[in-house]
């Protein structure tokens, strides 16, 4: 489930750089405008294995130095069950580098919602240095810091608490 997490992530973020940037695209010469902005965006982003997801956002703005800003990003994957929503993106298209930002809220398969800050993803691996509160039901872990490779191995980084209400 984790894994899944932040494959997914990586990937739709990924599949939105090339797409807004026209990468891959047979024309040559062309160059981004210096300020390219997209409003309303809703887009569908298939994957190989049939996974297919929706990227749906209030504005996207791509400047001349290749970094797009994304607003009130929120992705979803009905195959899945799994949504991540936040309230800015920042994605550098040259390095694939990304920072979700501001009230990230990932609802996963099994009902958890987990909140925090912030969150990177750069090489495949996801990383924050933030507080972090997972709860489901009766259930509440919280810690400080998370980090998870490409094969999905996550872990709480330190003062990891579980309450049981």
């Amino acid at each position: 489930m984790k894994r899944l997490i932040i494959l997914s992530i990586f990937a739709t973020i990924t599949a939105t750089g090339i797409i807004l940037t026209g990468r891959g695209n047979p024309l040559k010469g062309e160059s981004l405008i210096p300020q390219q902005e997209l409003r309303d965006i809703k887009m569908k982003i298939s994957y190989e294995g049939g996974d297919l997801w929706r990227l749906e956002a209030s504005r996207i703005l791509i400047d001349n130095n290749n970094i797009a800003t994304i607003f009130n990003p929120d992705l979803i994957s009905e195959s899945r069950k799994l949504s991540l929503k936040a309230q800015r993106g920042i994605y550098e298209i040259d390095t694939g580098r990304a920072e979700i930002k501001d009230d990230v809220v990932i609802k996963l398969p099994d009902g958890s919602i987990a909140r925090l800050n912030s969150l990177t993803i750069e090489n495949g691996n996801l990383r924050s240095n933030d507080p972090v509160r997972v709860v489901k039901q009766n259930i509440t872990i919280t810690g400080k810091g998370v980090e998870a490779d490409r094969s999905g191995n996550l872990k709480i980084l330190k003062d990891v608490k579980v309450e049981i209400r």
